[in-house]
């Protein structure tokens, strides 16, 4: 994990405002389709695009076991070289989708 930690603080603080927010609305995005029965969530993969600026794939997983507390913890995090590389990558995950 030292290397994902290595992207994630090198983030500029625009950036890693966006990240955070990113993930919030995911957790948001995962509670609401649930209908609120989300206690643990794990492998949740999303591909996110900061400020067209930075690419990433991320793996995580959120845990809303104890009290009103919800801790996410990121358990893959893939950086990808340019915005090409990035849009080629959703391209085939979708295509893998069908």
């Amino acid at each position: 994990m030292k290397k994902e930690f290595e992207i994630i603080t090198q983030l500029s603080k625009a950036q890693r405002q966006e990240f955070d927010k990113d993930l919030q609305a995911l957790y948001l995005q995962c509670h609401n389709a649930l209908n609120g029965k989300l206690e643990k969530l794990k492998d949740v993969t999303a591909s996110i695009n900061l400020l067209d600026q930075v690419f990433l794939k991320v793996t995580f997983e959120y845990d809303n076991t104890i009290k009103d507390t919800v801790k996410g913890k990121i358990t893959a995090l893939k950086k990808y070289n340019n915005k090409e590389e990035y849009l080629v990558a959703l391209a085939r995950d979708k295509v893998s989708l069908n």
